[in-house]
């Protein structure tokens, strides 16, 4: 597929890239072959992020002419409407929503105090704009869940990590609600985390 278009260089990225050796030999195994969260590719020709920077030492940065209608990546959709596919977004696109989420949500939040739990993957628009970009822009710390499916490993992170803001769908929230190391947890119930105030209000 590579071949037929033209992408010039493919570079791989694992979980642990950024940890020391050790670690993040421990890490790319559990995650390839215990949790088998790596599905099976092939790449001809593709280099990983360690070897790129390991390249890149030797070499000199030649800062690109970027301009706003530049691309600046594809963003894929979910494929709820039919076969997913890729937005061709430009940096000005990126900036204007950005600008937007920032005008809508910044009010509520603080620069360089909040901590997002981000739960939901990256590729999504949303997650993309708001726990990543916003936050970013905020200065706030972010802690990225691989595996919400993992709700008692979920939980464990949550109760180490003192957010300010978690985002998510109904569904994570109902389960999140239902484990009663969520619900009836003293760390979260200050947050307004609790059964009663995900149900109905009667009239």
């Amino acid at each position: 597929m590579v071949a037929k278009t033209s992408v010039k260089h493919v570079i791989l990225t694992r979980f642990g890239d950024q940890l020391k050796t050790v670690k993040a030999t421990l890490v790319n195994f559990m995650v390839k072959y215990i949790k088998k969260m790596v599905l099976k590719y092939h790449l001809p020709g593709a280099v990983t992020l360690r070897q790129a920077l390991h390249q890149g030492e030797t070499m000199c940065y030649l800062r690109p002419d970027v301009t706003n209608d530049d691309l600046a990546f594809l963003q894929y959709s979910g494929g709820t409407t039919g076969v997913a596919k890729g937005a061709m977004l430009t940096h000005r696109n990126i900036q204007a929503n950005l600008e937007q989420t920032k005008a809508t949500y910044g009010k509520l939040l603080r620069d360089g105090k909040e901590h997002v739990v981000t739960a939901l993957p990256l590729y999504h628009i949303f997650t993309l704009t708001v726990n990543c970009l916003l936050f970013l822009e905020l200065g706030g710390q972010n802690l990225l869940i691989t595996n919400p499916s993992d709700i008692p490993g979920f939980v464990r992170s949550l109760s180490k990590f003192p957010f300010t803001a978690l985002t998510g769908v109904n569904t994570l929230f109902n389960v999140l609600l239902n484990d009663p190391r969520f619900s009836t947890s003293s760390t979260f119930l200050p947050c307004g985390f609790r059964q009663a105030a995900a149900c109905r209000c009667k009239r």
